[in-house]
């Protein structure tokens, strides 16, 4: 879907639908994941401004993963790119 932003776009924000929908199905980091693949398909797109709004819920959902060792890959791959753009907050060690 790198080279088609409309349908990565589009399978991104069903994947959010669903995760949203099915929260108490889902564990801590679904919910992270599905903001930080849809911040990235927005990027893609470049929908910047919506991009942002997603990568802040993706970063607030990833700090409340209760796992130390899920937190730490889910943030490994918050800040791995590409980003296409979009700014991601700068990693917090610790």
């Amino acid at each position: 879907v790198l080279e088609m932003p409309v349908e990565a776009v589009r399978h991104a924000e069903r994947c959010n639908e669903l995760t949203q929908a099915n929260r108490d199905e889902m564990a801590d980091f679904d919910l992270a994941y599905s903001h930080e693949g849809l911040a990235r398909a927005y990027a893609l797109a470049g929908r910047l401004d919506e991009a942002s709004d997603q990568i802040a819920k993706a970063k607030e959902a990833g700090e409340s993963i209760a796992g130390e060792e899920d937190k730490k890959i889910y943030l490994g791959d918050l800040h791995s790119g590409p980003w296409f753009g979009a700014e991601v907050p700068e990693r917090e060690e610790g």
